[in-house]
């Protein structure tokens, strides 16, 4: 008899032990565990990918009475985006930020997003990236590059900004150019059907590229641009809007694994909160920047830019067809339509 009370007894003591070591919704850790997540991203605490970052931060901390901290390093503090990424891979950070263009060097169907003109407006590309196509992006990328990709959002069209003595008429003066670009075989391929010859280097080269003069110019968007005081080199503004840039927000599946689900769950919705606020304080940046950068003597050159069109669609083109993306083109056109 003795025996058999000691063997329940056990029995029950294993199971007991057993249920509180596992999540009962698929996640691994408990809900009452202290979580700190590293988020590094390579922009500025002032940029409204920052500030999302940042709010996303406070936010959870906030919902969860501080037993979930989320550490953000900006400006580069602990890797560029390549590192970041594959920080993320091996799990060494837990969260980030990734542009498309740089994602896509380990995913190729993210690319499509980067195509020149895909999108008639940052409202369309936000529809379209939060239905059908987004779900897909997000399944696709967790299975080829082992991270987890949380989020994707529009951040702003893209342009081109030249130095004080390069002053153009036209877009066949860009022949023989020298321009940073955004490490993108999209983007690059856009500049050099007019004749530029591009330089892709990391976000923080970018200014001293134009100022020790190894480039004439430079691509981006208007918030990035204003936050790097683009008037002090930069004279001339060409409204390209040659590509609408998208960010993503991943997390180390590592890191997912470990939280329970009910956590899991948490991380998702005050992600959602931060996309809202994000974008609507995107659209205003965009627009606060553009007028900062004439405030601050910059020049607008009303050019004709029509010739982007057949450049846009020859690119667009050759990069579904090289890269097999028919299946996610598709899927934009049923979207747009």
């Amino acid at each position: 008899m003795k025996k058999i009370i000691l063997s329940v007894l056990l029995f029950t003591a294993l199971f007991v032990l057993a249920a509180c070591g596992s999540s009962s919704n698929g996640g691994s850790g408990s809900s009452s565990d202290k979580i700190v997540l590293k988020f590094g991203h390579h922009l500025s605490e002032n940029h409204t990918l920052g500030k999302q970052a940042t709010l996303f931060a406070e936010k959870i901390a906030e919902k969860t009475d501080g037993r979930i901290t989320v550490d953000v390093y900006a400006n580069g503090q602990i890797g560029d985006q390549r590192d970041l990424i594959e920080g993320l891979k091996i799990g060494t950070v837990d969260m980030s930020l990734g542009d498309t263009a740089v994602v896509s060097n380990y995913y190729t169907p993210l690319g499509i997003l980067d195509l020149p003109q895909m999108f008639d407006s940052m409202e369309e590309g936000m529809e379209i990236v939060s239905g059908e196509l987004g779900d897909v992006f997000k399944k696709e990328i967790e299975e080829q590059i082992g991270i987890k990709t949380l989020v994707i959002e529009p951040v702003g069209y893209r342009f081109t900004v030249l130095g004080k003595d390069k002053k153009v008429s036209s877009l066949d003066d860009f022949n023989g150019l020298k321009l940073r670009t955004l490490e993108s075989p999209q983007i690059v391929g856009t500049f050099k059907e007019l004749g530029v010859q591009t330089v892709a280097l990391p976000t923080g080269e970018a200014l001293s590229a134009m100022e020790t003069g190894v480039v004439d110019g430079l691509e981006s968007n208007a918030e990035f641009l204003s936050t790097i005081n683009i008037w002090d080199l930069g004279k001339y503004i060409v409204e390209t809007n040659h590509n609408l840039t998208f960010e993503t927000i991943n997390i180390s599946t590592a890191t997912w694994a470990k939280l329970s689900a009910e956590d899991q769950k948490l991380v998702l919705e005050t992600l959602d909160e931060s996309v809202d606020a994000y974008f609507q304080d995107s659209l205003a940046a965009n627009v606060s920047a553009r007028e900062l950068m004439e405030e601050k003597g910059m020049e607008t050159l009303d050019i004709d830019v029509s010739r982007m069109d057949p450049i846009s669609e020859k690119v667009t083109e050759g990069y579904v067809k090289d890269n097999k993306l028919e299946k996610y083109h598709e899927i934009i056109k049923k979207a747009k339509e």
